[in-house]
């Protein structure tokens, strides 16, 4: 696995600087939930809210107590939650 992360790291995920924000336009029209811990050291917090600002369709929960991992009780609650609420409003059925 961290041969996989380091692969991708090096080849910048393999996208250039500022594409998902730049082609974030496809996205209209499709709902989200964009979760993230406050005190994520890989993925800036910035770069959540500039993403949010890019995909209007999308809500951003900010996690206060957690970090990168999704193992965190605050971030997995996040995720349970968003994906109940998709549940309930039968979008992806």
């Amino acid at each position: 696995m961290a041969r996989l992360e380091a692969h991708y790291f090096v080849n910048r995920g393999f996208f250039s600087d500022g594409w998902i924000i730049q082609h974030a336009n496809r996205l209209v029209g499709i709902p989200g939930v964009i979760v993230q811990g406050r005190y994520d050291m890989v993925c800036p917090v910035e770069a959540a809210f500039e993403l949010s600002r890019a995909w209007p369709d999308a809500q951003l929960r900010i996690v206060e107590d957690a970090g990168h991992s999704a193992w965190e009780p605050g971030i997995q609650l996040a995720l349970v939650t968003a994906l109940n609420q998709f549940a309930k409003t039968g979008y992806f059925s």
